[in-house]
């Protein structure tokens, strides 16, 4: 979902695991959602396990977030009409491969689960609604419309110092509430105002840019790293169990996309994997990572067909939701498989409506 990026010759392949790591996280979190989790109780060995590998998994999205901070935050991006408008265009592609995706989701789901689309009318519905999976896109267009503007504000900042008093009132604003407000933390409501929590996707944009500008990330202890997020997701994992006290796990600003159990649990996983040296001299395997990666935004959105697919026969053949985890590695690898070769075939796709378009041109 962002652009990726080359150091001479030697690949710091870092940045294209981080997209692999968060699409499959994606699938990773949507087992919970289908397999029938959240209808049962935390109760018993099984379901406190599976809520702490589901604490992981909420890392999905923000990875993203952070990633395309660490890409663009610290981008001059002059405001005139001119580069306005030339940094737009570069939208054009996360666009063209939703259109694409969608329109194969909705065609798959018609022929293969014979699924009702509502004809054109359905089809024009479905696009402007972004259904499915698809939330993400309808943020993150809009986040790369402010990007000048919010690199204007950071790039004002002409010292570390400053930065991190950027990032600590973000953090103030849209994580802070989500810690200290409401009854599962203390016994008293709100503390802090928390009006603004909902721009908590530039609280993960800033953090990445954070990182990218004054984290010396690659002297970083990849072991204390995975220390830390190994504590982390336990600590959060069994605060989720405790809260939710018998019941079917409970939904928190602590736990969602906002919490403070994400923002800190998603910067931890940031910096272990790219704290690792991945330079080498392997052409071969930086390729085919670099290809993977290129495909995880179009299967992030085919990913909804391949869990429509395999859930009802999860669900039909093995009907104790607690023993369902045991298929976790079948049921998540599958989507993820059948989500790339989908998203290859809305590449090829792009690519030659790229070359048609080309070629009417220069006919012209």
């Amino acid at each position: 979902m962002a652009e990726t990026f080359v150091k001479g010759n030697n690949r710091d392949i870092g940045v294209d695991i981080t997209r692999i790591v968060a699409f499959v996280s994606v699938p990773g979190i949507h087992f919970f959602l289908n397999s029938g989790y959240y209808d049962m109780p935390v109760i018993g060995k099984t379901m406190y396990g599976m809520t702490v590998i589901r604490t992981y998994f909420m890392t999905c999205v923000p990875l993203f977030m952070i990633l395309t901070g660490y890409l663009y935050a610290n981008k001059t991006i002059d405001i005139t009409k001119e580069s306005l408008l030339k940094f737009y265009k570069k939208v054009s592609k996360v666009v063209s491969t939703y259109l694409v995706a969608t329109l194969l989701l909705l065609f798959m789901m018609k022929l293969v689960l014979n699924r009702p689309i509502g004809g054109i009318k359905g089809l024009i519905s479905n696009l402007l609604s972004y259904a499915q999976y698809s939330w993400y896109v309808n943020m993150y267009i809009g986040m790369f419309l402010l990007i000048p503007f919010l690199n204007s504000a950071w790039n004002m900042a002409r010292d570390k110092s400053a930065r991190r008093v950027i990032l600590l009132v973000m953090l103030c604003t849209t994580t802070l509430p989500t810690l200290v407000n409401g009854t599962h933390t203390l016994p008293i409501g709100q503390i802090v105002p928390n009006y603004w929590v909902g721009l908590y996707p530039l609280t993960y944009y800033y953090i990445g840019g954070y990182i990218k500008k004054d984290v010396d990330i690659k002297h970083k202890s990849t072991i204390k790293i995975l220390a830390l997020l190994t504590i982390s997701v336990v600590i959060f994992g069994m605060h989720n169990i405790w809260i939710s006290k018998g019941q079917p796990l409970v939904w928190g600003e602590w736990n969602n996309w906002q919490g403070y159990q994400n923002v800190i649990d998603s910067t931890l996983v940031f910096l272990l994997i790219n704290s690792i040296n991945f330079k080498n001299n392997h052409s071969t395997i930086n390729k085919c990572v670099s290809k993977i990666a290129n495909l995880t935004f179009g299967a992030y959105i085919l990913s909804h067909f391949g869990d429509l697919y395999i859930y009802p026969y999860l669900n039909k053949t093995v009907t104790e939701v607690t023993h369902r985890i045991y298929f976790f590695p079948l049921t998540v690898g599958f989507t993820v498989i059948s989500s790339l070769i989908l998203s290859e075939i809305v590449d090829v796709v792009i690519t030659v409506i790229k070359d048609i378009k080309n070629r009417f041109i220069s006919m012209r």
